[in-house]
Order: structure tokens, then C-alpha cells, then sequence
């Protein structure tokens, strides 16, 4: 049986077992088998997704339910002894000098270094005494020699 969806199509015949179908019109049949087939693409797109969606993992909330289960009441009795002798404003003030030292310590330093040593006309601070570190290396010149006269006497 032909759709009559078709309309390219304008009839067949049955021959000996056979249907041939006549097309008089092969623009128009293949402009409408290619909008079967984008529908088609289309369907299968939004059954492939479906199926993926029930394949997705559990959102980071469901996974980890016993941080928040367990986490949030005993951040709350944390924050409740810290605050109840001094208050809020102690804690911030207290959390405000910790976070200046860290920011000191490991930002501030670091980067008035690195612009000293790079932009200034003084360049690196020597920190080394140079007499200090010559009379090192003498010591050190012995005490490898004294080493090898007592390791190696022949030498």
C-alpha cells in the first residue's frame, strides 16, 4: 500500500508478484522523504536524551547529603561557642588579623620582593655577609682536603 502522504507518487501496479511504483513528480518525493527523515532525526534526538537524563549522576547535594546532615549542625554549635562569650564583633575581628598576617606573609612580602629585585636600581638585598661566606668556602676547601689526606694517603 503507498501513504498518500506522498506526493510525488501517482500509482503503482502489481505485476507477477512485483509492485513497481510510478513517481512523476521526484523533487517533491524527495523533498518529502527528507522531511521524514529531520523528523525522524529529531524524535530519535529527544528519546536518546530522555534516556541519557535517567543515566545523569546525582547532583553533588544527594551524593554528599551527610556533609550537610552533619556539617551544618555542628557548624552551628562552633559558631554558637565562639560567639557566645566575646560576641560577633570579636570573632571578625579576630578572623580580620588571621586573614591579614596570611595575606601579609604570603601575598604582600612576596610581591614587594619580586618588584625590588625586578624594578629597582638596589636589585637583590645581599643577606650573605661576603666575608662571611668566603671564609665558609676556605673551611670548606680544608675539611674536603683533611677528608681525602685521611680517606686517601696515597693520593
Amino acid at each position: 500500500r503507498i501513504p498518500s502522504s506522498l506526493g510525488g507518487v501517482v500509482g503503482a501496479r502489481k505485476s507477477s508478484g512485483h509492485v513497481s511504483i510510478i513517481v512523476s513528480d521526484l523533487p517533491s518525493l524527495t523533498n518529502e522523504v527528507s522531511s521524514l527523515l529531520s523528523s525522524i532525526e529529531v524524535t530519535l534526538e529527544e528519546q536518546r536524551m530522555r534516556r541519557l537524563d535517567r543515566l545523569k549522576p546525582p547532583s553533588r547535594l544527594r551524593r554528599n547529603w551527610w556533609v550537610a546532615a552533619f556539617g551544618l549542625p555542628a557548624a552551628s554549635y562552633l559558631m554558637y561557642k565562639l560567639t557566645k562569650r566575646h560576641g560577633w564583633f570579636y570573632l571578625m575581628k579576630i578572623l580580620a588579623a588571621k586573614v591579614s598576617d596570611i595575606f601579609r606573609d604570603h601575598v604582600s612580602e612576596p610581591l614587594h620582593s619580586i618588584y625590588q629585585e625586578l624594578f629597582s636600581h638596589t636589585g637583590r638585598l645581599d643577606v650573605a655577609d661576603r666575608k662571611a661566606r668566603i671564609s665558609a668556602i676556605e673551611s670548606l676547601k680544608k675539611m674536603i682536603r683533611s677528608w681525602l689526606d685521611e680517606s686517601f694517603p696515597k693520593m
